[in-house]
């Protein structure tokens, strides 16, 4: 059965919005890993700066 133009048109729409979300969900996700990785080793650092200090 053939498929009108509008239909075809409309999935295409539908298909692109769900790999862009998916997408920008997966950016997302690689920022807050880095994130979390920056401020463990900060906070690893500070904690390593304040025993050395008190010491």
């Amino acid at each position: 059965m053939k498929r009108s133009r509008h239909e075809v048109a409309r999935w295409r729409m539908k298909r692109q919005k769900r790999v862009k979300q998916i997408r920008w969900l997966e950016a997302q996700s690689r920022r807050h890993r880095q994130l979390q990785i920056f401020r463990c080793r900060f906070a690893s650092e500070r904690r390593r700066s304040i025993l050395f200090i008190s010491a």
